[in-house]
């Protein structure tokens, strides 16, 4: 049985199904499985077509799930297939088809649901295609019984010192070597927090040290043991930083990992999933493998209801008394054991599979030398790099903190009086009013003051999104003090309370993903720095504890460098050689006047000083907006958005045409990567990093369109991302001591602490080596201008700038020398 998701057009409009181009794309696959339509009973999960724009509702679901249940009832299927995310949901309540399409999972009603993407998705994102086939070629060799590919595990459980030099002793005669943990949770860092079982795999074995057997000084010394023992060898590890950490908070050791398969998926294909078990499942033909969640955890004694149903089923066999005492006992034990058993099966298939997996990624990678020396030279790296990043954490000003805590706190309190004097008329009980309720501002806004919504939600309901409110700003002075009311709401429920939440001993440990998105720039998490405002409030935030000194240090304008030599764009690389100011170039050019021209008018130093700051934020929007081709509608939306700059459409119009009439390289440049995109449908850094673009081929015009956007702004940020990687890495390996730590990186900025005693002369350094990295030049990138880095101490966001007549020379290490 085949379940869709709606009726499409044509056969809501024919009454019956088989319509479409959905529906033929259907029948191929069905003929890669070795199957046909008549083999095959096949009906949408909701019954009536979706509405033009929306999704479908809850309740539509739920109302036509009393005839899909029918229909199960009355086919008896022994497989179904569910295509697309609605399909799924409506048979088994999970929505993350993403992680889980191609696995097999047993239905209550006796069927196997096995799960894919919608045709429909792959007619639209090419790519999606790849992964339906893979379904549904996996799903024909079931169906015919054809042998997946084997896999059998041979594994030993380590309870014993014995067993723990066994481990020792395997790995020693083993070249690669593949490691995992089992883990009682995510955070590393709690007092409650433990590891379950260390996972050592080979080609030949997998081993699993179950924690429990042994003292925690045992295994301290066992894995300090082991890590000496893995130096030299491949290493191999599934989201290695992971378990790195958690050796490192445990037992104060870290394995030295040359290969991190996660980070090889990512690099090959950016688009598609990089989970160790749909790798495994999508790549090696192994079978999903899974225990229940308190297995994984170490939770193995079986639960009062099991215990229940086993002593009634001895009971009916005839034991009673001690003999039934005795039975049910034993029963537990060997319940017991089983499940610890299921539990290093379980551990030992992602040690299996991280190693077969490694050997699929290796070779995949040494088809694309670009790649190969990447991955080698600067994706591990920089993995390897964020290990002690996230060690060091960040610190936070406590002091400030709580200054600022007061602060926030007087001004909620002194905004919510002033919106509830303004809901007053409106209202019967303002009281009563919750500002951050959706519900109860529509009924303000919409109902009681019949203000006009400047956008609808996704249900066709009036929105209060915040940047709807911004278009509403003229319609009642209450939609201001709201937006205001957000604001400092935002920067204390945020930056003060949620970061009190994760804080450990006055610091803030952000993760940092390398395979965090699609162009190469890391992401991060927990709490995300990326995301901090600049507002030097909430910034200052972040300091340095006594001895230390805060630091940013900052590329300076990097994309519009790296766009200017992509496009070969002579204006630009002359201003960027000539130590011009791109942004005071492009507002000349573009307004006729210059930024200090604009200004002259107003007398008060202040003020002028301030509007110059607003001068130069418009030369920013035009900068940062039409680089990469944006259309002038595009343009006033991101403009007003983004800097707070407002124009009229003329003036968007007329803006785009005096930049590209000032940087005509660039047409040209935008020009040459959308053919390259659709000759190739794919684009390359300057290091080859791979933009892999298959929307370029699909019919529906804004992916394509987006794919060609892409095409121009993929390879200037992935770059701009790897210069401030390539610096990491060896700022890291220059200050392998305590003068210089790490926090992290910020966009196209670097952020740590230094001793105050080397401040400036450490900064020198770091400055120098973002300026002209050992890495660029392994990668032979000569960059044909200028790069600069600028240097700021002092608390993130306030600290005194330096430029460089104001630092000495580069400290020198003796080690690094």
């Amino acid at each position: 049985m085949i379940v869709g998701d709606n009726p499409n057009y044509f056969e809501d409009n024919k009454g019956d199904y088989g319509h479409g181009n959905t529906h033929t794309l259907l029948l191929d696959l069905l003929r890669v499985s070795g199957l046909s339509l008549d083999d095959c009973y096949y009906t949408p999960a909701v019954k009536c077509r979706k509405p033009e724009k929306g999704k479908v509702s809850a309740t539509q679901l739920k109302e036509c799930k009393v005839y899909l249940q029918e229909e199960l009832e009355q086919v008896q299927p022994e497989w179904v297939i569910t295509l697309g995310s609605t399909a799924l949901k409506a048979l088994t309540n999970k929505a993350k088809i993403t992680e889980i399409h191609g696995t097999q999972i047993p239905h209550k009603m006796g069927f196997t649901v096995l799960p894919t993407f919608h045709p429909s998705m792959s007619l639209r994102d090419p790519r999606f295609i790849d992964r339906i086939n893979t379904d549904f070629r996996r799903f024909g060799k079931i169906i015919k019984g054809e042998a997946l590919t084997k896999h059998t595990l041979n594994l030993t459980r380590v309870t014993t010192p014995s067993g723990l030099l066994d481990v020792i002793s395997a790995v020693k005669r083993s070249r690669a070597v593949a490691y995992d943990l089992e883990t009682n949770g995510l955070q590393m860092r709690l007092r409650t927090s433990a590891i379950g079982q260390t996972i050592i795999a080979t080609f030949r074995q997998e081993f699993v040290v179950d924690h429990e057997n042994f003292s925690h000084s045992e295994m301290e010394k066992f894995h300090h043991r082991l890590a000496h023992t893995l130096k030299g060898k491949v290493v191999i590890a599934q989201n290695g930083k992971f378990d790195n950490l958690w050796l490192h908070y445990m037992y104060g050791v870290r394995f030295p990992m040359t290969f991190d398969t996660m980070l090889a998926s990512h690099l090959l294909d950016e688009n598609s999933p990089n989970g160790l078990k749909t790798n495994a499942r999508t790549i090696l033909d192994m079978e999903d493998w899974e225990v229940s969640l308190d297995i994984k955890k170490g939770i193995v004694e079986p639960k009062k209801t099991q215990i229940a149903d086993a002593k009634r089923e001895l009971k009916a066999s005839g034991l009673i008394g001690q003999l039934l005492d005795y039975a049910v006992a034993n029963w537990i034990e060997e319940e017991i054991e089983r499940n610890k058993q299921r539990r290093a099966e379980y551990a030992a298939w992602d040690g299996y599979a991280t190693i077969r997996l490694y050997k699929y990624f290796k070779n995949k990678l040494s088809e694309d030398p670009d790649l190969e020396k990447l991955f080698n030279r600067m994706v591990m790296p920089v993995a390897i790099t964020y290990e002690q990043v996230e060690i060091n954490g960040v610190h936070v000003d406590l002091e400030r903190m709580r200054e600022s805590e007061v602060i926030l706190v007087s001004r909620i309190k002194r905004i919510s009086r002033s919106l509830n004097r303004m809901a007053r008329p409106y209202l019967e009980d303002v009281d009563a009013m919750n500002w951050n309720s959706a519900v109860h501002l529509n009924k303000l806004l919409f109902g009681s003051m019949d203000l006009v919504p400047a956008g609808l939600t996704e249900k066709g309901a009036p929105s209060t999104a915040e940047d709807n409110l911004v278009k509403m700003k003229d319609q009642h002075k209450i939609v201001s003090k709201l937006l205001e009311y957000r604001g400092a709401f935002k920067q204390w429920s945020s930056f003060i309370v949620g970061w009190q939440k994760r804080m450990i001993d006055g610091q803030l440990f952000p993760s940092f993903k390398v395979a965090g998105t699609v162009t190469g720039r890391p992401s991060c998490s927990n709490p995300n720095l990326q995301q901090v405002p600049r507002d030097p409030f909430i910034r200052s935030l972040i300091g340095a504890p006594e001895g230390y000194v805060f630091f940013e240090v900052d590329y300076s304008q990097v994309e519009l460098r790296v766009a200017a030599v992509a496009a070969n764009e002579t204006h630009m690389l002359q201003i960027f050689r000539s130590g011009g100011d791109i942004h005071e170039s492009t507002y000349q050019m573009v307004m006729g006047i210059s930024t200090e021209e604009a200004v002259a008018h107003i007398m008060d130093p202040a003020k002028r000083k301030t509007q110059l700051k607003e001068e130069r934020k418009k030369a920013k929007a035009i900068n940062f907006g039409f680089i990469y081709g944006m259309g002038w509608r595009k343009f006033r939306e991101y403009a007003e958005a983004q800097y707070g700059l407002v124009v009229s459409d003329a003036q968007a119009k007329a803006m785009r045409v005096r930049f590209f009439e000032t940087y005509p390289g660039l047409v040209e440049w935008h020009r040459r990567q959308r053919r390259i995109v659709r000759n190739m449908g794919q684009v390359r850094t300057l290091t080859g990093r791979v933009r892999h673009l298959p929307q370029i081929n699909s019919p529906d015009q804004g992916l394509a369109a987006e794919a060609e956007r892409n095409a121009i702004n993929s390879p200037i940020q992935g770059f701009a991302a790897e210069m401030i990687l390539m610096a990491l890495v060896e700022v890291n390996d220059y200050f392998q001591n305590d003068i210089v730590k790490l926090g992290g990186t910020v966009h196209d900025a670097m952020v740590g602490i230094v001793k105050t005693e080397h401040a400036l002369a450490a900064m020198a350094r770091v400055k120098a080596i973002m300026e002209s990295s050992k890495l660029m030049k392994e990668f032979e990138i000569d960059l044909p201008l200028p790069i600069l880095a600028d240097v700021t101490l002092g608390n993130w966001g306030v600290g005194k700038e330096y430029d460089g007549s104001e630092l000495p020379d580069p400290l020198e290490l003796k080690h690094a020398a």
